[in-house]
């Protein structure tokens, strides 16, 4: 499952100077490359929506995990 927000392509985005170092590598380190690793997921990889998903999943043969 993948998830995109439109931050995530931003590269321009302003950086918010307060952040924990963590946190600033985490939201900015790498933007300027976000373009073509989607790229290159769309052409690497084919998607279907949660609907069709669903409908093809075996959940009996989906191992659990006990949390």
């Amino acid at each position: 499952m993948s998830y995109f927000h439109p931050r995530d392509f931003d590269c321009k985005q302003p950086m918010i100077k307060d952040l924990s170092i963590v946190r600033k590598f985490k939201s900015y380190v790498g933007l300027k490359y976000c373009e073509n690793k989607l790229v290159k997921w769309l052409r690497d990889f084919d998607f279907i929506d949660i609907t069709e998903a669903e409908k093809i999943i075996d959940w009996n043969q989906v191992r659990k995990i006990k949390i």
